[in-house]
C-alpha cells in the first residue's frame, strides 16, 4: 500500500519533467488500481498536453486528440484545445476555424470539437463580429444555435451590448434564442446589476421556458436582491421535477440566496415547488444550530416532511 501511495507524487514529479514519458509509463501499468488512478491519469494527460508555440497548431490539435483517445473530454483536454485554437486564430482565424471543423463531430470527440469552435467564436467576435457571424451561418442548425449563444456572449463581454441585444432579440423563439439570452443576461448583469434585472424582468414568457439558462445572472441577483429574484423565479419555475441537470442548476442558484434571516428564507423556500423547496428546507435545517433546527422542523412538518 505504501508503495502504491508513493506512485502518485513520483509519477507527477516525473510528469513535470518529461510528461510524455511519465504518461507512457502510466499507460503500461495495466494493474494499477489505486482509488486515485483516474485522477493520476488525468493529471498526467494534462501535463502532457502541448502548449501554444511548442509545435505547429495542427500537430498540437492532433496530439491533444491522441491523448484524449476514446476517453471523455476532461477539463485538461478542453482547456488545452481552447488555448491552441485561440492562439492559432490570432494569426490565421480562417485556418483555425477549418481545423476545428475537422475535429470529430460525434462520439466523445464532439465535446472537444464544440469547445474548439466556441473558443474561436468567443475570442474573435470582438475583432471581427461580421466575419464570425458568416462562419456561424454556414453551420448546421443544431450547431448554429450553440455558436450564436457564444457569439452574443462574446459581443456583450467585449462591451458591444447593443449589437448583442439586437442579435439575441432578433432570433426566433426556441432553445438557441434562450441560450443567447442567457449569455447576454450574464454579461449585462456582471457589468450593471440594475440593467441585468431590467433585461430579465422585461423578457416575454416564451423566453422563460427554461429559467436555468439564466443561472449565471440569477445567482448574482439572488445574492443581491433575493426577494425580487425569488418572486421572478416563482413565476416561471416548473411545477414538476425537471431533468437532473436542470434540477442541479436550480439547487446551485439557491445556494447563493443572500438572505441571512433563516425564517424569512425558509418562507420563500416553502413557496417553491415541492421537488426543490423540500430539499432546500431540509438542507437549511441541517445547516443550523439546535434552536434554528427546532424552528425549521416545525416548518417542515407543515409542508409534509
Amino acid at each position: 500500500a505504501k508503495k502504491t501511495d508513493m506512485l502518485y507524487p513520483v509519477l507527477i514529479a516525473w510528469g513535470e519533467r518529461d510528461p510524455a514519458a511519465a504518461l507512457a509509463k502510466f499507460d503500461e501499468m495495466k494493474s494499477f488500481t489505486a482509488f486515485y488512478s483516474d485522477w493520476l491519469r488525468d493529471d498526467l494527460r494534462e501535463l502532457a498536453m502541448p502548449k501554444p508555440g511548442q509545435m505547429s497548431p495542427g500537430e498540437a490539435m492532433k496530439r491533444i486528440r491522441e491523448i484524449q483517445g476514446d476517453g471523455e473530454a476532461t477539463p485538461g483536454v478542453l482547456n488545452s484545445m481552447a488555448a491552441i485554437v485561440r492562439d492559432w486564430a490570432e494569426k490565421d482565424p480562417d485556418a483555425a476555424w477549418r481545423a476545428a471543423l475537422s475535429l470529430p463531430a460525434d462520439g466523445k470527440g464532439k465535446e472537444t470539437r464544440d469547445w474548439a469552435l466556441t473558443s474561436i467564436v468567443f475570442a474573435q467576435v470582438a475583432k471581427d463580429a461580421d466575419g464570425v457571424l458568416k462562419w456561424i451561418k454556414t453551420m448546421p442548425e443544431a450547431e448554429r444555435g450553440m455558436l450564436e449563444a457564444e457569439y452574443v456572449g462574446g459581443l456583450a463581454r467585449s462591451g458591444n451590448y447593443q449589437k448583442a441585444r439586437q442579435h439575441a432579440f432578433a432570433m426566433a423563439e426556441g432553445l438557441a434564442r434562450r441560450g443567447a439570452l442567457g449569455e447576454l443576461a450574464s454579461a449585462v448583469f456582471a457589468n450593471d446589476a440594475d440593467a441585468g434585472k431590467a433585461l430579465l424582468m422585461g423578457l416575454p414568457d416564451g423566453d422563460w421556458v427554461d429559467p436555468t439558462v439564466f443561472q449565471g445572472a440569477m445567482e448574482k441577483w439572488l445574492r443581491k436582491d433575493p426577494e425580487t429574484a425569488t418572486a421572478m423565479l416563482l413565476k416561471h419555475i416548473p411545477k414538476e421535477p425537471p431533468g437532473p441537470e436542470q434540477r442541479q442548476a436550480y439547487e446551485h442558484m439557491f445556494f447563493y440566496w443572500g438572505e441571512k434571516d433563516h425564517r424569512k428564507k425558509n418562507e420563500y423556500f416553502m413557496n417553491l415547488p415541492e421537488w426543490i423547496g423540500g430539499k432546500l428546507l431540509e438542507e437549511s435545517v441541517g445547516g443550523l444550530g439546535p434552536l434554528g433546527r427546532r424552528h425549521n422542523e416545525r416548518i417542515l412538518l407543515r409542508v409534509g416532511h
